[in-house]
């Protein structure tokens, strides 16, 4: 079904998930930093891989009860973040958005 998807999107030039202007400057910075990971879980597996840190890393944010830039210096204590996760989270909180997430949407 996601490769469905994907392939309809392409063919009639939509994106295959919610571009990140739409939404990086209306909520919070968790909320941002657990899309856009579940999204880039959600694109990577629609091309095939099969397993990836992102969705662990959602869910790890998802249930921290503070803002993650509070745990800046600590990311990788978090279950699923690594050095590549850690730089893609460090990436929202500073940019808005993730430059990797955009490269796999097709708008860079």
């Amino acid at each position: 079904l996601q490769r469905s998807f994907l392939g309809i999107s392409k063919k009639r030039g939509l994106p295959p998930r919610v571009p990140p202007e739409l939404y990086h400057d209306v909520i919070e910075e968790n909320d941002r930093v657990i899309v856009e990971l579940e999204n880039i879980d959600y694109l990577l597996k629609a091309r095939g891989q099969q397993k990836t840190p992102y969705r662990w890393a959602a869910k790890s944010v998802h249930e921290l009860g503070e803002p993650i830039s509070t745990r800046r210096d600590r990311l990788r204590e978090l279950s699923g973040v690594g050095a590549v996760t850690e730089k893609i989270i460090l990436e929202i909180l500073d940019r808005g958005w993730s430059s990797y997430y955009a490269k796999l949407l097709g708008l860079q």
